[in-house]
């Protein structure tokens, strides 16, 4: 059973997903925004991270001992990756969404960060196994993908020819199920 809230030409499931239905494909957002308190912490964490960063440059130069230079150095390259993927996940929860188009002999599923993002292409032929993904309930990945400050703990997942495609991150239990619907009917309707 399909529970639609009709919102102009654009249908709702859930509070997160939009998709919009004719006789040519299905197309579906997920969008990926959290609660304004999460975001601010997701920022003032980006934030204190960046500080921390300068000072530890700061450092560098104040230092006048060779391996305290390259220690220094070497924490650097581990800061400016750890900052890499904070501002990945404030720019998904900021302004991501995984958008999935379904049409004749077609799936495009692309993971948008702030509209940016490689489509992948995967062939409706080759598409088998589409279901809910199963956690353990005492699954670390789950428990630590749950979370708003984190990407992942996808719900809904595929094989394709080339690979196993996870979609849905963070859904929740009654929505992935209802979107599960809507894929499994436009993946038999454009076969």
């Amino acid at each position: 059973m399909l529970i639609i809230i009709e919102m102009s030409e654009s249908k709702i499931i859930g509070k997160r997903i939009k998709f919009n239905r004719d006789s040519n494909q299905i197309s579906i957002s997920i969008n990926q925004r959290v609660k304004p308190w999460q975001e601010g912490l997701i920022f003032a964490w980006v934030a204190v991270w960046v500080i921390c960063g300068f000072f530890f440059v700061s450092q560098y130069f104040i230092s006048e001992d060779e391996k305290q230079k390259l220690f220094i150095i070497a924490f650097l390259g581990f800061w400016l990756y750890l900052l890499f993927k904070a501002m990945q996940i404030l720019i998904w929860r900021l302004s991501g969404s995984e958008d999935i188009v379904i049409q004749k002999d077609v799936l495009n599923y692309k993971k948008s960060y702030a509209g940016i993002g490689k489509v992948k292409k995967i062939e409706i032929n080759s598409i088998s196994n589409l279901g809910l993904v199963k956690y353990g309930e005492k699954s670390f990945k789950k428990s630590y993908e749950s979370y708003f400050w984190s990407m992942g703990a996808e719900k809904i997942g595929f094989n394709s020819a080339k690979r196993h495609i996870l979609i849905g991150m963070q859904l929740e239990d009654k929505d992935a199920k209802l979107l599960l619907e809507l894929m499994n009917s436009g993946v038999k309707k454009f076969k």
